[in-house]
């Protein structure tokens, strides 16, 4: 035995160390502390992926708005003043147009998206001969949540300024 050691047995002191039971305790602690972390961390990650897909969603429907909005009149679906129609639908075929823009913006129409989404595209015709294009969005905001759903609804007026 050392000395050191020999002075610790007569002196009645013990190396000081930690307890089952302080370890016990420990452990407690830390694990309570852990479980708001990691539910604010999931937490964070679902917000993160419902954000990125409502950029995504918005981002795509002002492409199929912009590319709505300036098709020359010939070039559009038909439709009648003042009653609004569905031109673009998903699982649906488009609405007949003509032209090679009409035809690049329904192939690209087609193309599958990076998450499910159903889309709608509808135009009206008011009185002056302007069309109100407006394009719907709806999908399910995270995986595994299908009960929350988000819309985003976009809308703007092509006008014949626009067709010149």
């Amino acid at each position: 035995m050392s000395a050191a050691a020999v002075r610790l047995a007569v002196s009645g002191v013990r190396a000081r160390g930690f307890s089952l039971i302080e370890v016990v305790i420990g452990v407690g602690i830390f694990a309570a502390a852990l479980v708001p972390m990691m539910d604010l961390v999931t937490s964070s990650t679902r917000m993160s992926v419902s954000a990125g897909r409502m950029l995504e969603a918005t981002l795509h429907g002002q492409t199929l708005l912009q590319a709505l909005a300036e098709l020359e009149p010939a070039e559009f679906p038909p439709v009648a003043t003042g009653d609004e129609t569905v031109v673009l639908q998903d699982g649906a075929p488009a609405a007949p147009g003509q032209g090679p823009r009409w035809q690049a913006l329904a192939a690209y129409y087609a193309r599958p998206t990076s998450f499910a989404m159903q889309r709608r595209a509808l135009a009206r015709r008011l009185a002056g001969g302007e069309l109100a294009v407006r394009v719907e969005i709806v999908w399910t905001s995270t995986p595994g949540e299908a009960d929350r759903t988000q819309t985003v609804s976009l809308q703007t007026l092509s006008t014949p300024r626009n067709w010149d």
